[in-house]
């Protein structure tokens, strides 16, 4: 997905109220939503953003809640010989449509950016920039507080802090656990 993500409008209606095409059904759908294999499941994920995070996140649902959704949203598609138009709801286009974002291999979550062909990735990169300033006061309560002023202990750490930034795709093989005494 691209970097320019624009979220979705909190009311579907304010995009899909000018759609008249099934092109433009699809392009509206692909912007927002697509089709994958989860679990041995089908599933329609929807991109949004999560203002309180503020982070993209992906809203799981079925295809009938997508259908539910945007029922009441039809475009002609057709005509009967008759002269009638063949209305069809834009769900109902983009779901039979070839030019549908569909990702069969399924939905990963890789930092390296190595996954296969037709895999949604879910890695986006990491959530903060880095910018100038100084750290003094985290390192030194990490160095006071969580390695009791033991050196040894500190550059563990931070050896194992480095290796989670630097490498994120890899499993990090240990876990640091903190334990205080029974109070």
């Amino acid at each position: 997905m691209p970097d320019s993500f624009t979220p979705p409008p909190a009311d579907p209606q304010d995009d899909v109220s000018g759609i008249r095409t099934p092109e433009e059904a699809v392009k509206f759908f692909n912007r927002y939503h697509c089709v994958a294999s989860e679990a041995g499941k089908t599933v329609i994920l929807r991109e949004s953003f999560d203002h309180l995070l503020r982070r993209r996140v992906f809203d799981r649902m079925e295809i009938r809640d997508l259908r539910g959704l945007y029922f009441n949203y039809v475009i002609k598609t057709g005509e009967r010989k008759n002269g009638d138009a063949i209305m069809t709801p834009i769900a109902e286009v983009w779901l039979h449509s070839r030019g549908r974002r569909t990702y069969a291999g399924g939905v990963v979550f890789d930092p390296s950016e190595n996954c296969g062909a037709g895999q949604l990735n879910l890695w986006r990169g990491f959530a903060v920039k880095p910018k100038p300033g100084s750290w003094q006061l985290l390192r030194e309560h990490m160095f006071l507080n969580l390695c009791c002023s033991d050196q040894e202990k500190f550059d563990y750490l931070m050896g194992y802090c480095a290796r989670m930034v630097q490498f994120p795709g890899e499993p990090a093989e240990v876990a640091i656990v903190l334990q205080s005494e029974e109070e």
